[in-house]
């Protein structure tokens, strides 16, 4: 809201204007950052160099590849033209125009030239990580490059194991990278800025392998994530896009679970001002349900965690 309030005073400021999408894409707001990025297509007076990032992560977020494929390539000779000297922020452009062309190739099963962008990036990245070692730059920035790292391997092992490889169910060394993505997660920083962009990128991963539940698990570990966080409009845009589960469905449990939690800490939305009892209420109704279902008991004890 003070990114629109002050576009409202000053439109022409592309600070600002970059400003709304970024925090639109960081939590969850994809749509309204794609919406953003189209309205901004039209104005002269924001350079489109500097929107482009910020359209690429929107669009694998969306899994708009057509769209991505549009932006990277040059359509005359094929190849892929990504230019980030110019750029105001180069390490942030360099990350975000390597991502979207990575994910692209792989939902493309370019495997060839995955594994080339990919090797690039991990060089960029890792001589970005020793010049700031040599610079004495902040611990907090170091550990962010790590962090990045880390990302490209899990994207790595997640599109080798699920996009290039042919199998039509789960292998047992597919469900141990689940279970090694699971224990990796939990030795980050327990920061919503570390944490979201690693479950966005799985969630990515699994999107493109069609392993829709597991995506779900993504979206869920991601609402988790926001209200432990205190963060209200990235936990309600995660719950809605579980939507509306059967009582047959291996989520439904969990998913309704999180949001009697989002409930007792927020409320029930905007309107909604009693906390605890529209959670107990809202509660009381998924278990008098899940009896039946699982055969769980009917009373627990409501807890804030």
């Amino acid at each position: 809201s003070c990114y629109k309030k002050g576009i409202q005073q000053q439109p022409h400021n592309c600070d600002l204007q970059l400003g709304l999408i970024r925090t639109q894409l960081e939590f969850g707001f994809e749509y309204d950052a794609d919406l953003q990025l189209r309205h901004l297509n039209g104005k002269e007076s924001l350079e489109m160099k500097e929107v482009l990032p910020y359209q690429l992560e929107a669009c694998w977020k969306l899994s708009q590849w057509d769209e991505i494929e549009r932006l990277v390539r040059n359509p005359e000779s094929g190849s892929l033209e990504l230019e980030v000297e110019s750029y105001s922020n180069k390490q942030e452009a360099d990350w975000k125009l390597g991502l979207g062309v990575l994910l692209n190739c792989a939902e493309r099963r370019h495997e060839t030239e995955f594994l080339k962008q990919l090797e690039g990036m991990r060089k960029q990245r890792a001589s970005l990580l020793s010049s700031y070692s040599l610079k004495c730059v902040s611990n907090d920035e170091c550990y962010q490059e790590l962090v990045k790292l880390c990302m490209l391997r899990e994207l790595e092992e997640g599109v080798k194991a699920f996009i290039f490889s042919q199998t039509d169910h789960l292998t047992e060394s597919q469900l141990k990278l689940f279970s090694r993505w699971d224990r990796s997660l939990l030795c980050t920083r327990k920061s919503y800025k570390i944490r979201e962009p690693i479950l966005s990128l799985r969630k990515a991963i699994l999107s493109m392998s069609c392993l829709v539940e597991r995506r779900s698990l993504c979206i869920l570990e991601i609402a988790k994530l926001s209200r432990r966080c205190g963060i209200k409009e990235s936990g309600d845009t995660m719950l809605s896009k579980l939507g509306d589960l059967e009582p047959n469905e291996p989520l439904w449990l969990l998913s309704n679970l999180e949001k009697a939690k989002f409930i007792y800490k927020f409320g029930s939305g905007i309107l909604s001002k009693t906390f605890s009892s529209a959670a107990v209420e809202h509660l009381q109704k998924i278990l008098s349900i899940a009896k039946t279902v699982t055969g769980i008991p009917a009373e627990i004890k409501v807890k804030r965690d």
